[in-house]
């Protein structure tokens, strides 16, 4: 049997009098990152060059750039084998190259290079990690770029995972002979479903047609639950067809009809491997696998984590001295190699969501043979696959209610209630009361069974004051801890008896209402607000409503702050004031408010300027390009801003809106038009 196989297409082209020679391929890049990163953490990526042919490839030149908010530390290269021979890494992988432009000597029609880049994430924001190759006679130039968008925060106190749930996919789908769509079900693994995501999704995977060079017609046959007892893995799997109309072995070209001699180690992947790296088989054909993306998370949650694993099986029959027969499938991005003896399986790759994937295939034997019974193939859908959502569940707590109640000795005590909101309306808030002798929200004492918003105090035979606070839980460690309320035990009235006292937002401004049941010598309130929680400062003065300062009925009181911080948390609380200037203060109310995301940003695309308009004053507006550099910054000083464009190109842009004293950041795109 002839083993020589012709690789390319020369293409001669006449230009001036001189030939000029060059071989049209397809060349492609992925690029496999995280979605997030903690501040200053681990931040590793991949970038994957690979030949989907038909032709060889030489000095292929990959560029990823430098961006803010990333360090990268090392770039290591690993080199697959393709048709006829092996790819090549560059003679030097560092990150100054690969910033500049790294050159890959040889590239052979069906291998890869991959780039395993060690990276460390800077301390907040986000960056996009761009990675493009140049290649003059590639012919499909609409794959030479791949982008991951990383974004940086602390590890939320909140997370849902949802995993594949492979038995409910492989129910709910049929195989398309000619290619199809596989809707993979993943559900709620962990944690509390996510609004607007609920407890299962689907992520759609299509899977091309067998293409095959010799123009045979190469069938799938079924999606089945498919293992590996080697690598310990289940998933949803693609089956070939190896029998009958359709297989994996009508129609073999001339090299792959006979037996082929053992390798070492003689599993599946290196007998395949190697004898096309080396001409004595050819590979058939290729197909495509396009991963669908997981569900963006509402506003108010991030995306923290996702894995999507691909591997195959393969098959091979040997008698101890040949190989007789056999076929085998595998990602050109992976370019590692099964090395145990008699194994089936391909060794896992990560893969990225939103991105297209080409296989390659082969098969070798006589005209009998056949795989019937065999339930092998590639798996789309790995048992290990899932996706991970970070949120804040602290409870907002609006009110504890009444917030000073006195009684006398062995009185009955008035009820406490809470009233509290969260962010994820699916899990449900839990509370746990403490008491304690000073006026203070921590080191109280745990009450059993005081797990409910409202606790009432037992009655007390000794006269004093007790301070009461709660801490409400949401999801996962999410929780916030209310101010004090006081129960005083006294057979001497307070000079005022507060009932209540909340904050809360209207439109712009904090509206504060409170209500007491009796005054005595009363002077009236002040308003005292913080940012912090910490640090007050009286912003007006409400006298009592009483002129005489003495009341012996239900009084109710209303304050409206014109002027909150719109892109943080507002802290308010009463400083009432006798008029023999005895002090005592109210709990503590919260407002919080988020009108960065209102900002109004106009128009859109834009040709000279942008118009920022809503602000509060204190902001600072940024321009980043897509490769993450800063090419724009000014500070807001009024509450609106015209932001000049004139400096940048056209393209895409993400403006950042933050304030760096409440800690709020905001972004978007827009886009710079000529």
């Amino acid at each position: 049997m002839n083993k020589s196989l012709t690789i390319g297409l020369l293409v001669s082209t006449i230009l001036g009098g001189s030939s000029a020679y060059a071989q049209a391929t397809d060349v492609s890049v992925n690029i496999v990152g995280p979605v997030s990163a903690r501040p200053g953490g681990v931040a590793d990526f991949t970038i994957i060059v690979t030949n989907n042919g038909p032709n060889n490839a030489t000095n292929v030149t990959l560029t990823k750039p430098a961006v803010s908010n990333l360090s990268i530390n090392s770039v290591s290269c690993q080199a697959g084998s393709g048709t006829g021979a092996s790819a090549t890494c560059p003679g030097a992988s560092t990150p100054a190259a690969l910033a500049s432009g790294i050159v890959i000597p040889s590239l052979p029609e069906g291998s890869c290079v991959r780039f395993t880049v060690s990276a460390a994430a800077g301390s907040s924001g986000s960056y996009t990690n761009v990675a493009s190759i140049s290649y003059p006679q590639d012919n499909n130039p609409g794959n030479n770029s791949s982008s991951v968008t990383t974004h940086i925060f602390a590890l939320p106190c909140a997370t849902t995972t949802y995993k594949i749930d492979v038995a409910g996919s492989v129910a709910a789908n049929t195989i398309g002979v000619d290619g199809g769509t596989v809707n993979l079900l993943y559900t709620l693994s962990s944690g509390v479903a996510i609004p607007g995501i609920g407890n299962s999704f689907t992520v759609p995977v299509t899977y091309s047609d067998f293409l095959n060079q010799y123009g045979t017609d190469n069938r799938w046959q079924a999606v089945i639950q498919g293992s590996s007892a080697s690598l310990g893995r289940t998933g949803v799997m693609l089956v070939p067809r190896t029998d009958g109309t359709g297989s994996l072995y009508n129609g073999l070209p001339a090299n792959n009809t006979s037996s082929e001699g053992l390798v070492t180690p003689n599993g599946t992947d290196n007998v395949f491997t190697t004898k096309i790296a080396d001409g004595n088989l050819n590979p058939l054909g290729k197909f495509t696998v396009n991963i669908g993306n997981f569900p963006g998370p509402p506003s108010g949650a991030s995306l923290l984590a996702q894995q999507y694993i691909n591997w195959t099986t393969g098959n091979l029959s040997f008698d101890g001295t040949s190989n007789s027969s056999g076929w085998w499938c595998k990602p050109l991005a992976n370019p590692l190699v099964q090395s145990t003896p008699g194994v089936s399986s391909i060794l896992p790759v990560d893969m990225q969501p939103g991105q297209n994937y080409t296989s390659r295939y082969a098969a070798f034997g006589d005209a009998g043979a056949t795989n019937s019974g065999v339930s092998r193939g590639v798996v789309i859908g790995d048992n290990d696959n899932f996706v991970t959502y970070g949120y804040n569940d602290a409870p907002v707590i609006s009110s504890v209610t009444p917030a000073t109640q006195t009684v006398a000795t062995n009185a009955a005590q008035g009820t406490i209630t809470a009233t509290a909101s969260k962010w994820n309306t699916n899990s449900t808030p839990t509370y746990q009361w403490y008491r304690n002798t000073t006026n203070a929200n921590t080191g109280g004492t745990f009450i059993p069974g005081a797990n409910a918003s409202s606790y009432t105090p037992p009655a007390s035979a000794t006269t004093g004051t007790t301070y009461y606070y709660v801490v409400v839980s949401g999801a996962g460690t999410c929780s916030t801890t209310s101010g004090t309320v006081r129960v005083i035990v006294s057979n001497t009235p307070l000079a005022v008896q507060l009932l209540s006292f909340k904050a809360q937002k209207a439109g712009k401004t904090s509206l504060l209402e409170w209500q007491t049941a009796s005054e005595q010598n009363n002077r009236g309130f002040d308003i005292e607000k913080s940012t912090d929680g910490k640090n007050w400062e009286s912003i007006d003065f409400v006298n009592s409503l009483s002129a005489s300062g003495n009341s012996n009925v239900k009084l109710s009181y209303s304050f409206t702050d014109p002027a909150p911080f719109l892109q943080g948390k507002n802290f308010y609380r009463l400083k009432q004031t006798d008029y023999d200037q005895q002090v005592d203060y109210s709990n503590v109310s919260m407002v919080h408010f988020d009108e960065a995301s209102r900002v109004l940003i106009y128009p859109n695309p834009a040709k000279e300027v942008l118009y920022i308009s809503d602000l509060s004053g204190n902001e600072t507006i940024r321009v980043f390009d897509l490769n993450g550099r800063k090419v724009a910054e000014q500070e807001a000083t009024g509450t609106s801003l015209d932001l000049s464009l004139s400096a940048l190109s056209e393209g895409v842009y993400t403006l950042t809106i933050s304030n760096e004293h409440s800690g709020s950041s905001f972004s978007k795109k827009f886009i710079k038009t000529k």
